[in-house]
């Protein structure tokens, strides 16, 4: 293959690299980094239909309970996982330094989704992780009958959060997410104080 020919087939793609890369540059320099903390965007209808199943949620189990009428002056996390999701368990760590972080100003309830033996599992990943917030199986009895929190969230994939304050949904992400996540934690204190 001659240079002219070999030239003439690079050099096009070459300045196609170089364009999408300055692209990526320009807009980066122009909005920002995008943070893990921001939002994935989601229908404005399933926000909506979300914060009506949880402002009409209600439940107590093995210790954990959940009145959204009541809760109304701190933030609520539901973080559904499963002891079999590598990114579920990753989120862990930030999750425990969040509650070192805020305390009782932010309950989190994690919501377990393995089908076998839900309980055990929970018991003995809060063991072997040493959490310092409480999980609840996905199938649990709630005012209104045993419901399943992952489908009563229309969570299709895990790990799946949804961050509540007074009835709002003020945070959704359907990917690992860092907890600790400076802007994260801004947005959280923006509504604490």
């Amino acid at each position: 293959m001659s240079f002219k020919l070999l030239t003439k087939k690079i050099f096009p793609l070459f300045l196609i690299s170089v364009a999408a890369v300055l692209v990526a540059v320009l807009q980066m320099s122009l909005n920002g980094p995008v943070s893990e903390a921001e939002s994935i965007s989601i229908d404005q209808s399933k926000v909506e239909s979300l914060q009506v199943k949880y402002k009409a949620l209600s439940f107590a189990d093995n210790g954990v309970e959940l009145r959204s009428s009541k809760d109304e002056n701190k933030i609520v996390i539901l973080n559904f996982w499963a002891s079999w999701c590598a990114p579920c368990l990753s989120e862990f760590e930030s999750l425990n330094k969040l509650v070192e972080t805020f305390g009782k100003k932010v309950e989190i309830i994690g919501v377990n989704n393995d089908s076998d033996r839900p309980r055990k599992i929970i018991r003995r990943v809060q063991k072997e992780r040493k959490l310092k917030f409480r999980s609840v199986p996905a199938d649990v009895k709630t005012t209104n009958g045993k419901e399943n929190l992952a489908s009563l969230f229309q969570v299709k994939k895990i790990p799946t959060t949804l961050v509540f304050y007074k009835g709002k949904l003020i945070k959704y992400s359907e990917k690992k997410f860092d907890f600790g996540d400076d802007e994260f934690k801004k947005m959280l204190k923006s509504y604490i104080n």
